[in-house]
């Protein structure tokens, strides 16, 4: 991603001497909270304050696990599926526990994020401008949030007007027709060559995120870096990209066990689709400065390369905390596919829960849904 100083906007697009070039390029979002943060953030790998002890499954109840996997048992003999959907904002613990339930209920483990991640990743890496697809509105509120700011600390600077406002919209909408032109010219051949794996996990580490291969090429951590995310967000706004994803998860859920964690698989999976399956759904959330912290963390244990300067953690965790927050805002208002809790979906808090104990509520859940779902075929 291209980086913009944050003198170039204020002196390119709203002075008559910016080439229409540099007011393009000029409005692209600056001080990215995610690009910062790696920028920033690299140093050896730092213990994790909430996710320094390892979870392995020993850790759920092993009369829990022989009850859902004697549940799995009676549910394959009737030639039924299980069909878990786990939702909910990023860093709410979801990837981790999906995992950690996979494993111990020995089924597929979805995750619908590195899909969207893969795709983001495809497009940039063909020269796509993925940011420009932003929405043009909020693209002028964090321009002149940061002309607030230049104009506040230079009074000669001239601050703007109205008309600034409307030039720098009609910019953004060219941009974005543009990005969205050939972002949708470059999909089908995407698609078209598509294959997405996900590598076994590690036998010590159940509840550690299993690597993922994009045609035969292992991009974990690529995928997982904080310049892909916000892009992934932006790119799960495009409806063909929704349907193609949406359709490979039905696909994958039509003769076999699986779970997947997203931000509406929900609604995407619905139980009145799938009769012959147990369909549950569960909603994870938890306090936006603990999702923050576990982000970041994430993101420190990915790098590895010797820090420059100290890293000034709590400044760290805050840009992470305001990327989380843009992630969240954006995904609410996608025209299609918002993250939105399923109507039927088991609400679990996670702020104060390790993995071992919210995937024990997830297990019990299942186990009490299967019962009834028995019951009901009996």
């Amino acid at each position: 991603m291209e980086t913009t100083h944050q003198g170039d906007l204020f002196d390119g697009a709203l002075t008559p001497e910016g080439s229409e070039r540099d007011q393009l390029s000029d409005i692209t979002p600056l001080n990215d909270p995610a690009d910062k943060t790696l920028q920033r953030m690299s140093g050896p790998k730092m213990p994790c304050a909430p996710c320094s002890k390892v979870r392995f499954s020993t850790e759920i109840n092993p009369e829990l696990k022989a009850e859902v996997l004697d549940l799995k048992r009676q549910l394959e003999e009737l030639d039924s599926t299980i069909v878990i959907a786990i939702d909910g904002p990023g860093a709410s613990g979801k990837g981790t526990v999906s995992e950690l339930v996979g494993h111990i209920l020995r089924i597929r483990h979805t995750d619908s994020g590195a899909y969207y991640r893969c795709i983001a990743k495809s497009l940039r890496d063909q020269g796509i401008n993925i940011e420009s697809i932003r929405a043009p509105e909020e693209k002028v509120i964090q321009a002149f949030a940061h002309l607030d700011y230049v104009v506040e600390h230079d009074h000669n600077s001239g601050g703007h007007d109205t008309d600034d406002a409307q030039r720098l919209l009609e910019i953004a909408k060219t941009q974005r027709d543009k990005a969205l032109f050939d972002l949708r010219k470059a999909l089908p051949g995407i698609f078209r060559k598509f294959i997405l794996e996900f590598g076994p996990s590690d036998p010590l580490r159940p509840d550690a995120k299993p690597s993922v291969f994009l045609n035969n090429v292992d991009v974990t951590p690529e995928i997982r870096s904080g310049t892909i995310s916000p892009l992934a967000s932006l790119v799960g706004t495009v409806l063909e990209v929704r349907n193609f994803v949406n359709g490979k998860l039905r696909e994958l859920s039509l003769d076999q066990h699986i779970l997947a964690d997203g931000r509406d698989m929900g609604k995407e999976l619905p139980a009145n689709k799938m009769p012959n399956s147990l369909v549950v759904h569960f909603w994870l959330d938890a306090d936006i400065n603990v999702r923050a912290e576990r982000r970041y963390e994430e993101y420190a244990q990915s790098h590895e390369s010797t820090p420059l300067f100290p890293v000034n953690r709590a400044s760290e965790i805050a840009d992470v905390k305001r990327e989380l927050q843009v992630r969240d805002d954006t995904d609410r208002k996608r025209e299609f596919g918002a993250m939105l809790q399923a109507d039927d979906a088991i609400s679990i808090d996670t702020t104060t829960l390790e993995p071992a104990q919210t995937a024990e509520k997830i297990l019990r859940e299942i186990l009490e849904a299967g019962n009834r779902f028995l019951k009901k075929r009996a």
